[in-house]
């Protein structure tokens, strides 16, 4: 019989420091648009407590509106995937793994990554745009302290039970994936507050360790 049966059913990798190199998507989109002045005020009011994830997220789409969408994608394209991530995906599909992307991000980059890298499925904050513009609206569906959720029902969606999932993540945001998954990755970890909750942590710029990492965790025989 070809294939195999892993422990481990699906590997949910988060996008910004992982997947890619850049570390936040908003402030790579702040940057490229001159708006990231006005960010950086949003950022700290959130960093005081001033303003909750929510409305950051809000505030900071609101800074995009009347864009079109086209711009932002061009933008997004040139977004660079980290050196071996492809051969990571074929591999774990080979071994009939299911693939997800969980960020906290946007959805115009993860679509694009997904897309380009042939995942299963994903999960990121919505932008939302009408007739090719950005309203400036934003639909919320992973916030600073919602990834444990989400990372639940996007396996379970697919029929995977958390612990039957390995994480992948390299900040604070990905602590509360770690503590559901049954197997978690600190992978270029951004935060120490990572390390009590990882089973193993990667430090490279390739993924091609967290490669090897995860052919020795989820074991496929052809």
């Amino acid at each position: 019989m070809n294939g195999c049966m892993p422990r481990y059913r699906a590997v949910v990798f988060d996008v910004d420091g992982v997947l890619t190199g850049i570390d936040s998507v908003w402030r790579y989109v702040h940057e490229h648009l001159g708006v990231w002045p006005q960010a950086r005020m949003n950022k700290k009011l959130f960093e005081s407590g001033s303003i909750s994830y929510e409305e950051w997220a809000r505030r900071d789409v609101a800074l995009w509106r009347g864009r079109r969408v086209e711009e932002v994608e061009r933008i997004l394209r040139a977004v660079e995937i980290r050196p071996g991530a492809a051969e990571l995906v074929a591999m774990l599909k080979k071994c009939g793994v299911k693939v997800f992307a969980l960020s906290a991000g946007i959805d115009l980059l993860v679509e694009e990554i997904a897309e380009r890298l042939g995942l299963d499925d994903y999960e990121a904050n919505r932008v939302v745009v009408e007739e090719g513009v950005l309203t400036g609206e934003v639909k919320v569906t992973v916030g600073f302290e919602d990834k444990g959720r989400v990372f639940r029902e996007l396996v379970s969606k697919h029929g995977v039970g958390p612990g039957e999932a390995v994480a992948v993540g390299d900040s604070i945001v990905d602590l509360p994936m770690f503590r559901e998954a049954g197997f978690a990755v600190a992978y270029n970890p951004s935060s120490g507050d990572l390390l009590g909750e990882a089973d193993s942590v990667v430090v490279s710029e390739r993924l091609h360790l967290l490669a090897r990492l995860l052919a020795a965790v989820i074991p496929c025989e052809d």
